[in-house]
């Protein structure tokens, strides 16, 4: 996975038209940081924009973020602030980020892969799609907690009809949220 600045830097090389998306924990809204052409030319984070965007997260807890290519705002203007700035500002806001939850210092799509790792060993290639489809049913939110790793780990169990393959399961999916 790369960083937010390996992110950031090549969109900007690369002049790249899209949006780059900051999930904020604790928030039904996610920092948008919209860019034409390589530059920032307006941001947004719920109903706050640009410069009151910026003085609201760094109160939030920003967490994963991701880049949709090609998505476009309507934006009069140059945004005042210089990307170069913008971007190193987001990138110490990200560093300063808390774990997931008790004892959780890896990121969720890691655990989430290490889980489907581990049932699959104990079920074989299906596991894909059982995961898959009890990952729709699993309710968390976008940083999740200990407590929902261990009701995903709980609602995969269920899937499992061999005692001791559903026993092993248990055992090293609570080492990998541990």
């Amino acid at each position: 996975m790369h960083t937010f600045e390996e992110i950031a830097a090549g969109i900007v090389q690369q002049k790249q038209t899209g949006l780059l998306s900051i999930v904020a924990k604790n928030s039904a809204h996610h920092v948008k940081i919209f860019f034409n052409q390589g530059e920032i030319y307006h941001l947004l984070f719920g109903n706050l924009k640009d410069a009151d965007c910026l003085n609201a997260c760094q109160d939030a807890e920003l967490m994963d973020y991701f880049y949709s290519d090609g998505i476009k705002v309507s934006s009069t203007g140059k945004f005042p602030i210089p990307s170069d700035i913008i971007i190193d500002f987001f990138k110490k806001c990200l560093s300063k980020k808390k774990p997931a939850g008790p004892g959780i210092t890896k990121s969720a799509a890691e655990i989430r892969t290490q889980l489907e790792t581990a049932l699959t060993r104990q079920i074989g290639p299906i596991a894909k799609i059982i995961f898959s489809t009890i990952q729709k049913q699993w309710h968390a939110s976008s940083s999740p907690t200990s407590q929902e790793f261990q009701s995903l780990i709980e609602l995969i169990a269920e899937k499992i009809e061999d005692a001791s393959s559903k026993k092993v399961f248990t055992e090293e999916a609570r080492r990998i949220i541990a």
